[in-house]
């Protein structure tokens, strides 16, 4: 059954491709299509967020996460070539996520899979901490502070 691509549903993928390195809740992405708005109704209600969140999820546009806090789902926008082989880390301060796609990653897994005889799922892993520009921007405010760590 071929699917149509609605005005709402354009508008939800243009939104998620300009982000692609972000991940957002189906609430988050429902409010912040709100405050885009539009002149031409093209912004989705929120019971159309979440029925194009699972569409898009089901299709391989999008990809679910765990949330960091441990209840939910993130989406992200995912090109189904760009994610094979690699790790993923996302900062738990920003929300930006980093494709970790050095040589390094591949060793990781494969050397999980060979000394410890777990195969990792790669497309479901994501490592949780702070990005360089989120590290810096609290080293900086520390800094600034002059009261006792």
């Amino acid at each position: 059954m071929k699917k149509y691509q609605t005005e709402q549903k354009k508008r939800l993928i243009a939104f998620l491709a300009e982000n692609e390195n972000r991940q957002f809740s189906a609430e988050e992405l429902s409010v912040l299509l709100e405050k885009e708005g539009d002149d031409a109704g093209k912004t989705p209600g929120k019971s159309t967020v979440y029925r194009l969140v699972s569409e898009l999820t089901e299709e391989g546009m999008l990809r679910r996460f765990p949330r960091s806090e441990g209840s939910g789902w993130t989406y992200q926008y995912h090109r189904v070539s760009d994610c094979m082989g690699h790790l993923h880390l996302k900062c738990e301060k920003c929300g930006t996520l980093l494709h970790l796609e050095c040589g390094m990653s591949k060793e990781l897994l494969a050397h999980i899979e060979s000394e410890h005889g777990f195969l990792v799922d790669n497309q479901k892993t994501v490592l949780f901490g702070l990005c360089a520009a989120c590290r810096s921007a609290e080293s900086k405010t520390k800094a600034a502070c002059r009261c006792r760590h």
